[in-house]
This record gives C-alpha cells, sequence and structure tokens, in this order.
C-alpha cells in the first residue's frame, strides 16, 4: 500500500537523513502518499542510521567481507589473473545461518557472481555455484520472508537482473540451460528438492552390519531419497543392493578412478555420503575432498578395530566426518578412547539403529501357531523347551560359550533343545563338535544353516541367547525383543546386554556358563517372568527402535532436515476403509515418523485387518488397543498426542483418504513460521463407497465468504476467529490438518474433559483454543479426501444436542476472542438458521 523505493549506497550522501525526508515531503506534496524507504546493505547493515524504513540484502556485499579466497585450492589457468576468488557454497551457508536482527530486513540473494569481464584480471568471482545451492539458499530466503514479513510483506530479493557483465543472471544460458528458472520455480512454490546421498557397505557378504546397509537403502529408497551405492568388497548381497540401486564397485577401481567418482557423484547432485563401518574410512578421504558431506556408522567395538587394524581407517573417518553415529553406549565409550577429545566432543552421537526386519508375529498375541511350527520344522515334540541363537557361528558370537552352557543346561532338563540359525566357522566346527558329542547332546544342539525364514525361530523361541564375547548392538535382539522372546546375554559385551539387563532379559557375569545356563533355564521354566520380560521387550523395541526413525536422523546428519511427523489413526469399526487408508498414509511424499493406530475396542475385524496390512504398510503402523470403548474419539485424540514423538500430528482419521501431496504442502507453511500452530487444507466430500459427492466444501463456506477459502492465507487466531470460526467450524474435517504437537498436547490436557463432552462440536472446540497458541494456514487445493457417511442427526434428540453444541462452541469463541457485533450477530443467525433446519423449537416456545 506504500511505494517502495530502494537507495543502493546512502553512505555516499552528504546528508542521507535530509535527502530521505526530501523524498518524503515531495512524493506526499505529489500526492503519492507515504514512501516505504529500503536501503541496499553495503557498508552499513542497519537502516535506522540514516532513518530508512527496512534494509535490503545485496550479495555478495556485506556476507563476502570478511570471506577468505580460495585462490590456492584452485587451478586458475590465467597467470596475470590478480582478481579474487571465493566458494558460493560458504557464501550461502553464512547467509543462511545470519542471525535475525532487531530491524525489518527483506533477504537477498545471487546466483553467481563473476565481472572478470568488467575487470580483467582483477575480477571478482564464486566458485562453485550451482542451481541446487542457488535453490537451497532461496528456499532459506523464502522462509524467512514467510516467517519476517517486512510491513506485512513477505518478498525476497533475487540480484540477477540482466548482469551479464557480472555473471549475476537467471536468464538461461549454454551451461545450465533453464536449471536457475527452474530451481527458483521449485523453492518458491515448496516442492521437496531431491535429496541424492551414497551408501558405502564395506562388502556385500550376509552378515549383520550389511544387512543393516541394505535395509537402510531400502528405507531412504521408500522415503524417495536418491542413493548411489559404493561397495568396497564382493558378497552374495551385491544382486540386492545393484536391484535397489546405482552400484559402484570400488573394489574394482584405483584410488585415481575413486577420486574421479567421488568428483562425479558430486556433479550429478550427490551431497553427502553415509559410510557404514570402520572399514569406510580407508575410502571416504576422496569422498569428502570432493565436496559430500560425510556421516559415519561405526559399529565395531575396540577389540574389532585393533583385530583388523582399522585404527588408521578410524582416524580418517574421524577428520572428514561431520557426525559419526555409535549404535550404543558401548561403542560410544569405546570410541570415546580412540578418538581424538574435539571429535568425540563435536562429533560423536549416540544413535541406535532401530529394527529393520519385519516379522509377520509381531502385535500378535497368540504365538502357538509360530510355537507349533518352530517344533515341526525341527522334528521336535510340542512341549519341547528351545534356545534360540542366531547370526555367524564363531568364536566372537560366543559359539562355543553356548556350547558350554547347553551342556549344563541340558543336563538339568531333559526336554531342552539348543537351535543355531547362521553359517559356522570351519575353524571352530571341530573343538564345538567335539564338545557336543562327548557331553551326549550333539542331537539337541541344532545347526540348521543359513534360512532368510527366521520369523517362526523367533517368534517360536522359548529364550534367546546372545553369547557374544562382543556384540556393539545386535539387530538379532531387536528381532526377539519385537515378538516378546526374552534374551539372555553375558554383562558388559557390547551394546545388547546393555539393553536387556534388567529390562527384557536377563545378563549374568561375562563367560559364567555356568551362571548362564541357570539364566537361560529361569526364562524357560517360568512362564510368568518370561510373559513379563516378552512384553517388556515389545514395548521397548516399539517405542524406541523405529528405523524410519534412525533413517530421519542420519538424513538429518546429512544435511537434510525432514519434519517429524505422527500420524494418528483413530479407528473404530471400520475395518473396510483401513487398507485403502493406510495406504494413503504410506504413499504421502513427505515421510511419516510414524503411524499409530488406536483401535476403539472395535467389534469388526478391525485387528485382523490391522495385523495383514502392517507388514506392507511403511513406516509399519503400532497398534494401541483399548480393552473397552472409550466413550469418545477426543479421548483417542488425547492418547495419540501423548504418545506420538513427532513435532507434528496429523490426526488421520481411518475412514478418511489424502492424496500423496497433502502432507508436503501443509508441512511447508507451518516450517517457514514457527507462530503457525495448525494447518489445513480444502477437502473432497465423498460418500461411504468413495464415490464423489462434491469438490470441495466452498457451499459450505461461501455463506460467510465467497472470497476467502479460494486462495491460500495464513491468519491469527483472532482473525479466524471474526471471519469464520466464531460463526461455525469451517474446519470440517480434521483429517484435513496438521498440528504442532507441543500447542496441541496443551489445549488437550487444560481442556480434555470439556472436550470430551461434546460428540459433534468437540474438534471445533479444540481449535478454538488452539488457535489462541498460535495462528493458522489454509491451502486450498482439495488433498483431503472426507468420506460422508448416511446423516446420523435423524432423532430429534440428537438435533437438539447438535444445536445446543454449537450454540456452546459459539460461546467459548465470544469468550475467547474480542469479536464486534457483526461477528456476534453473524453466530447468532447462522444458530437460528440450523434451528429452523432441524426443526427445532424456539427459545420463546419452549419457556411458554
Amino acid at each position: 500500500g506504500r511505494p517502495l523505493l530502494i537507495m543502493y549506497r546512502p553512505s555516499l550522501l552528504p546528508d542521507a537523513r535530509r535527502t530521505l525526508e526530501t523524498w518524503r515531503r515531495r512524493a506526499r506534496e505529489a500526492g503519492l502518499g507515504e514512501l516505504f524507504l529500503a536501503m541496499v546493505q553495503f557498508d552499513i547493515e542497519d537502516p535506522r542510521a540514516y532513518g530508512f524504513d527496512a534494509a535490503l540484502e545485496f550479495p555478495p556485499h556485506k556476507l563476502a567481507r570478511h570471506m577468505p579466497p580460495i585462490n590456492q585450492t584452485l587451478e586458475i589457468v590465467n597467470p596475470d589473473y590478480a582478481g579474487m576468488v571465493l566458494d558460493y557454497r560458504e557464501l550461502a551457508r553464512r547467509a543462511m545461518a545470519w542471525p535475525v536482527p532487531d530491524y525489518p530486513l527483506f533477504r537477498g540473494l545471487s546466483p553467481g557472481w563473476d565481472n572478470e569481464a568488467r575487470k580483467p584480471g582483477r575480477g571478482y568471482a564464486f566458485a562453485h555455484a550451482s542451481p541446487a545451492a542457488y535453490r537451497e539458499w532461496l528456499s532459506s530466503c523464502a522462509d524467512y520472508a514467510a516467517a519476517h514479513p517486512v510491513a506485512g510483506e513477505r518478498v525476497v530479493f533475487v540480484n540477477a537482473w540482466n548482469e551479464w557483465a557480472e555473471g549475476a543472471y537467471l536468464e538461461p544460458d549454454r551451461r545450465y540451460g533453464y536449471a536457475y528458472l527452474h530451481a527458483t520455480r521449485a523453492a518458491l512454490s515448496g516442492d521437496a528438492a531431491p535429496l541424492r546421498i551414497a551408501l558405502i557397505s564395506h562388502d556385500a557378504h550376509p552378515h549383520g552390519a550389511q544387512y543393516l546397509a541394505l535395509n537402510l537403502l531400502r528405507e531412504l529408497r521408500r522415503m524417495a531419497v536418491d542413493v548411489e551405492v559404493l561397495l568396497q568388497g564382493e558378497g552374495r548381497l551385491e544382486a540386492e543392493f545393484a536391484a535397489l540401486a546405482p552400484l559402484h564397485r570400488l573394489y574394482a577401481l584405483r584410488p585415481d578412478q575413486i577420486a574421479a567418482l567421488a568428483l562425479d557423484l558430486r556433479a550429478r547432485g550427490v551431497q553427502a555420503v553415509i559410510a557404514n563401518t570402520a572399514v569406510s574410512g580407508r575410502v571416504v578421504a576422496a569422498l569428502h575432498a570432493a565436496g559430500l558431506r560425510v556421516v559415519s556408522l561405526i559399529h565395531e567395538l575396540p577389540g574389532v578395530i585393533a583385530e583388523y587394524g582399522l585404527e588408521n581407517a578410524l582416524r580418517t573417518l574421524g577428520e572428514v566426518s561431520a557426525r559419526i553415529v555409535a549404535p550404543s553406549v558401548a561403542v560410544r565409550d569405546g570410541l570415546s578412547g580412540l578418538l581424538p577429545s574435539d571429535v568425540v566432543r563435536d562429533k560423536l552421537v549416540l544413535r541406535p539403529q532401530g529394527l529393520f526386519t519385519r516379522s509377520r508375529y509381531r502385535g500378535v498375541d497368540d504365538l502357538a501357531p509360530a510355537r507349533t511350527a518352530l517344533r515341526r520344522k525341527l522334528g521336535l515334540a510340542d512341549d519341547a523347551a528351545v534356545v534360540l541363537a542366531v547370526g555367524y557361528a564363531d568364536r566372537r558370537k560366543g559359539l562355543d560359550l553356548l556350547a558350554q552352557a547347553a551342556i549344563v543346561a541340558c543336563a538339568r532338563h531333559p526336554d531342552l533343545h539348543v537351535v543355531w540359525v547362521g553359517h559356522r566357522e570351519v575353524g571352530l566346527q571341530p573343538e564345538v563338535d567335539a564338545l557336543l558329542v562327548q557331553a551326549d547332546i550333539a542331537s539337541r544342539f541344532h545347526f540348521v544353516g543359513l534360512d532368510f525364514d527366521t520369523d517362526d525361530y523367533y517368534a517360536g523361541a522359548d529364550v534367546y541367547a546372545l553369547a557374544s564375547r562382543e556384540d556393539p548392538f545386535p539387530s538379532v535382539v531387536l528381532e526377539s525383543l519385537s515378538v516378546g522372546t526374552p534374551v539372555v546375554a553375558f554383562a558388559g559385551t557390547g551394546g545388547g546386554a546393555d539393553l536387556i539387563d534388567g529390562r527384557a532379559g536377563l545378563a549374568v557375569p561375562a563367560f559364567d556358563v555356568e551362571a548362564y545356563a541357570t539364566a537361560l533355564l529361569r526364562v524357560v521354566d517360568d512362564a510368568p517372568l518370561r510373559a513379563r520380560l516378552g512384553e517388556a521387550g515389545r514395548a521397548l523395541v516399539n517405542r524406541d527402535f523405529s528405523f524410519r526413525r534412525y533413517a530421519l536422523d542420519l538424513l538429518d546428519f546429512a544435511g537434510h532436515r525432514s519434519p517429524r511427523i505422527s500420524a494418528v489413526v483413530p479407528n473404530y469399526n471400520y475395518a473396510h476403509y483401513l487398507p485403502q487408508r493406510l495406504e494413503s498414509l504410506s504413499a504421502q511424499t513427505l515421510p511419516l515418523l510414524e503411524i499409530l493406530v488406536l483401535d476403539d475396542a472395535s467389534t469388526d475385524h478391525s485387528l485382523e485387518v490391522l495385523q495383514t496390512e502392517r507388514g506392507r504398510i511403511h513406516p509399519e503402523p503400532e497398534l494401541l488397543r483399548n480393552a473397552h470403548n472409550s466413550g469418545s474419539v477426543f479421548r483417542q485424540w488425547a492418547a495419540g498426542v501423548r504418545r506420538a514423538q513427532g513435532e507434528f500430528v496429523w490426526i488421520a482419521e481411518a475412514d478418511d483418504l489424502a492424496h500423496p501431496q497433502m502432507l508436503a504442502a501443509l508441512a511447508q507453511p507451518m516450517l517457514a513460521d514457527p507462530s503457525i500452530v495448525m494447518a489445513y487444507c480444502q477437502s473432497e466430500q465423498m460418500d461411504s463407497d468413495g464415490g464423489t459427492l462434491a469438490p470441495d466444501y466452498l457451499g459450505y463456506t461461501d455463506d460467510l465468504d465467497t472470497r476467502r477459502w479460494r486462495s491460500a492465507y495464513t491468519a491469527s487466531g483472532a482473525e479466524e476467529a471474526a471471519h469464520a470460526l466464531a460463526v461455525k467450524n469451517t474446519v470440517p474435517n480434521v483429517s484435513a490438518a496438521l498440528f504442532r504437537r507441543d500447542a496441541l498436547l496443551a489445549v488437550l490436557d487444560a481442556h480434555e474433559e470439556d472436550i470430551v463432552s461434546y460428540r459433534v462440536a468437540g474438534d471445533w472446540v479444540v481449535y478454538l483454543h488452539l488457535l489462541t497458541r498460535g495462528r493458522i494456514h489454509f491451502h486450498p487445493e482439495p488433498l483431503n479426501r472426507h468420506r460422508r457417511h448416511a446423516a446420523s442427526v435423524t432423532t430429534a434428540l440428537n438435533r437438539q444436542r447438535h444445536y445446543d453444541e454449537v450454540v456452546a462452541a459459539q460461546a467459548i469463541a465470544q469468550r475467547l476472542y474480542p469479536l464486534d457485533a457483526s461477528v456476534r450477530t453473524a453466530a447468532a443467525e447462522y444458530a437460528e438458521r440450523l434451528r429452523v433446519q432441524f426443526e427445532l423449537p424456539s427459545a420463546a416456545s419452549v419457556e411458554a
């Protein structure tokens, strides 16, 4: 509403304040009104120094002033060049990290800079400028503008007019074509930039760390991350890696070829590398030198690092990694003694890897079918007790220790059998076989070899035997606990033993085989103890060991921050709709952190459907069951929000559907503006069978405003109440909304009993209270599909209750927000129309 006048360099004026006052006076005299005056930050940053209304960034000025040149790291062809070359990536990084000032600021950026053509031999240029780096910087500027509007306007300035002589332009050129224009559109539209990373596996043999790499690859691909795999060695899993992503066989390349590959990856947009195991330290230097951000996953304890001579590789990882991830306290403490103190302080983080396998028995209470299937497979009696171990049977995994403990345990328990799934180390085999034969239990110690279908083993066993001498964080422990099978381990041998001790299993003094045998038999013979440990194990895995959360953490470390969104799915007798609903959650382009299905004691076959579907949905849904119906869907909301671990919550009702882009569209403005506590989109209406009833809800809101819901907007709670929510609930379906969890939880904690007293308007009451804590954003595309069942407001009692709740919600709005008389009148008129529609008696006739 005011003309904007920008001045490039006010410090050159003899009297800037006087000049500004002259301009303001002349503008008023000419009928232009009040000017809005902004200054470019060149040598002065604070606009108040001269009386300007705002400042405007003009890169590369200000940001580049104190940056060191990188001339020495580049091959400059012209020997007479005396100019300065700076790193564009560092410029952008500094700009994005620039603190928020206490004065109005328009953020600015530039796609590049090179004025050598105008200043031959002494130019000023930025190396490493690219459309991808420009897009990231522009997205950051747009987020800033959304969160910090200047005089109500969200504006970003791009220093890229037709500045061919300065190397700052957006027009297509021969090198990049239309890439900068595409990057501009993508950044401003909020489209998620495709993330590209590389993943190193030290080889492809079927062992724990390699399976972790393979399953991490699968999870990242499900999350729409482009991945390229770098193999340092061969193995039988190579074909599985190659089926999922482009594969580069580093073991077939010379060091100079690896360096060339690293540069090629960077040129093609790969931004980071996840280096799995300490062995990766032998190749990561070239990747780091090419500009890739390195995130290292170290699984090895000090004994293995020394045994395989990985000290130098570990040292390299410490030098080049942005983060070093340890899966357990034992590994973290071991690395703390091997890495420099500054690396430990600044780079070493603890992140357990989570459960990457899917068992068909997870979440099943009755494991009798698994127990029977396992004993049939082994040719055992139905009442035989089974001790299980899985993995490569060698001395480090404690095969000899388990054999010795089995001799003791089998002597005490005539029906006990031990099963080992996996290959055996050839050198250890004669020693162990001799022990078993001598004790006459060879027929009770079953070596079944490699078997990839392990569901029956884990769920059908009585106890899992983790007999390792040293094991950083074995996934077999999580697989056992996930189906309720307790674990017995030697204390102090690694992350698995630390995890279960006192919670989901038993730990005994290290390598005391008598104590170990006693602990195995204690679990086998004590059914209540086994059930208690098993339930604790399942709860522990469900709560703390999400593989999706682990993958999101690694992407964070790699420089890609993705919002953490929990989907809460309240369900009561919607078995028919659940498969399609869960699929629509899994298909979101913005990946979910978790899916929590809250079943409110359904009487249909919802539980069977959920158990069938959970194996194919990503992330794997967690089922929270009520033994008795809660009586209110809003109690389920509260339970789900309290259980959720995301920063955002989506209450996705079980009978609705969503377009894949819905979460991305709603999360983007909330990420840009922390004051937004709720974002929602337009909804399409469908009937019970999925047929379209209406393309939107504009027919429902047009009586309030025929323009408001046809374009995006962000409003304060008071503004939204005045325009809409004080009159009626203009968010007709909660499935269309995304909430900031802490704000929603605060409302539910403070007002739960009041909210659950409503059957119709409880969601409306939630929104009214929530918007006293922040702002609301509306997205006009119908990305949610709301299922409208046959009307339930049929009886006079139901109609009266509906009407009474609307009037009560209107009263809450009038208590919470300052509303003028016109809004109160509109609310009363809407209530009266509803009364007439429901054929209810007027207040006057009731009194009569």
